[in-house]
């Protein structure tokens, strides 16, 4: 597969696109990882060439650079995963010259984090711990073949270092790009949509996980979401930094819900930024924009719908001065889910962000 990974900017890193045949197919880094895992490599290889697009490495080198770190090194040491996930870490974040010493600092930064995010996931980051024997000698490698560690288990560590990764990477890009005063808020156009889906699909696997029901985060339909997005994109905004969609805000001029709620004359019906993205005032940004446009429209009243047990939704939406007015139940997927809507008086906020320059 290698052979025909591409890089595309705009799309959510999350993701690797690659042709096959005449169609553009993905996986996620999560996937590859494991389905390298799966056909023979180590741990260690199939984290670090999952990222190796990102780390501008070709896969085969990747895989050549994560081969002596398996098994904790062959001594149960360091988990194999986590070793891999360092070797991305340290292509992106390393210091490379001394004339940029707090590089060094990044890279201590990083590290720290991934190594203390698996413990507190999987519980240890030594691989003798983990698996609850000694694989350095032939009576704990048979332990851990009997009991289907390494098929079973293993598998897991990998997934779960990639995703910890995939964390820190995106908190480290905010951190390095995002709001250089450089962030624009336009319409969405058609071509935006898989962009949009996919700021969508990862921000519901890590906001509502834990809270909506795993089947459901982990079986969406990514082309019927874009399909979607493309047919309603003309109510639909986005952020756009360096290029690259961040965020996207959905809102309409009439509300479906006003048999919970009186008096609504709009709704902003979705506000998500990219996962690692959030607390720069970027939400703030879109729904402002959201509101000066509503204005315009003479509408008055709008509302906004949030998942009750999402906090910190609720705590974002508290603090742009909205009121609880109502509740009522939404469907997700095979189960029902309590939602409180959030009530703006749009006379009572501020305004001026809706400019023909963000057209």
């Amino acid at each position: 597969m290698a052979e025909y990974v591409i890089k595309i900017s705009k799309i959510l890193p999350g993701l690797v696109y690659f042709r096959k045949g005449d169609c553009f197919m993905s996986q996620s880094r999560e996937e590859i990882a494991v389905g390298l895992y799966n056909s023979g490599f180590l741990c260690s290889q199939a984290v670090f060439a999952a990222f190796a697009d990102r780390c501008g490495i070709k896969e085969e080198a990747a895989l050549r650079i994560g081969a002596c770190f398996g098994a904790g090194m062959r001594k149960g040491e360091v988990c194999g995963a986590c070793s891999g996930a360092l070797m991305v870490l340290g292509m992106l974040y390393g210091q490379s010259s001394k004339e940029h010493p707090r590089d060094r600092d990044k890279a201590n930064k990083v590290t720290i984090k991934m190594m203390d995010r698996f413990q507190a996931v999987c519980g240890s980051y030594i691989c003798n711990e983990l698996l609850g024997c000694d694989i350095t000698t032939m009576k704990g490698v048979e332990y851990a073949r009997e009991n289907n560690l390494f098929t079973e288990f293993c598998p897991e560590m990998v997934a779960n270092a990639v995703k910890i990764l995939e964390q820190i990477i995106a908190e480290q890009d905010g951190e390095d790009f995002l709001f250089r005063n450089n962030t624009i808020i336009r319409r969405m156009r058609s071509e935006d949509a898989e962009a949009v889906t996919d700021i969508l699909m990862n921000s519901w696997k890590t906001a509502y996980r834990g809270i909506v029901s795993d089947e459901h985060l982990d079986h969406m339909n990514r082309d019927a979401l874009i399909e979607r997005r493309r047919a309603q994109y003309k109510d639909y905004i986005v952020a756009v930094s360096d290029d690259r969609i961040v965020g996207y805000c959905w809102y309409v001029n009439n509300s479906s819900f006003t048999e919970d709620v009186s008096d609504i004359d709009c709704e902003v019906v979705a506000l998500y930024v990219m996962p690692g993205l959030e607390r720069k005032g970027l939400g703030r940004k879109m729904l402002l924009y959201a509101v000066d446009d509503l204005k315009k429209q003479n509408r008055k009243n709008m509302i906004i719908w949030c998942v009750k047990e999402n906090t910190s939704a609720r705590v974002f939406y508290e603090k742009m001065g909205g009121t609880i007015v109502g509740e009522h139940k939404i469907h997700i997927g095979n189960h029902d889910y309590d939602e409180v809507g959030f009530l703006y008086r749009l006379d009572d906020m501020k305004s001026g962000l809706c400019d023909e320059e963000n057209k």
